[in-house]
């Protein structure tokens, strides 16, 4: 439903992390428009290398020294294979900033993670890279942003078509 919606936005491009969650939703985007999705792996949710797909009770378990640094929430450690939160900031933003710059005054419509959107909101907003979420992200939501002089502005946050 909320593809048919955006469908009417005439849109010029269409970007996803090159996930298989972001590009299962990017195409019913790309059936309503008509357009190519176009993978960005920037986009990508943060790699957390050895401890992907764990519990957290398994982290604990297989990994106490990587736990004791999870829970900690500390901006700087990351894990064999993985990426610090400071890494997976640079990373998203970088992605974002290269859409804008490619597409200047055109609506774009991108698909990715939780993550990357709480890394761009907080950028615009300039939030602390907190534990604490002091905002809600909805699956499926549209959050509109602008980039105007190098600078993002927050349009409209977690709007959703429900019947």
């Amino acid at each position: 439903m909320l593809a048919s919606v955006l469908g009417k936005f005439k849109l010029s491009a269409l970007y996803a992390s090159d996930l298989n969650r972001t590009m299962q939703t990017a195409a019913y985007l790309a059936d309503a428009t008509g357009l190519t999705i176009r993978k960005e792996p920037r986009l990508r949710e943060r790699r957390f290398g050895v401890l992907e797909g764990l519990t957290l009770e398994e982290i604990r378990q297989k990994y106490p020294d990587y736990y004791e640094m999870f829970i900690s929430r500390d901006n700087h450690c990351s894990y064999s294979g993985g990426e610090t939160k400071l890494e997976f900031k640079k990373r998203v933003l970088e992605g974002f900033a290269a859409i804008a710059h490619a597409h200047p005054g055109e609506r774009v419509a991108v698909i990715t993670h939780g993550g990357a959107i709480s890394r761009l909101l907080r950028h615009t907003l300039n939030l602390p890279d907190s534990p604490f979420r002091p905002f809600h992200i909805a699956n499926g939501a549209i959050n509109i942003f602008e980039y105007v002089q190098e600078r993002w502005l927050i349009k409209t946050w977690g709007w959703s078509y429900l019947p």
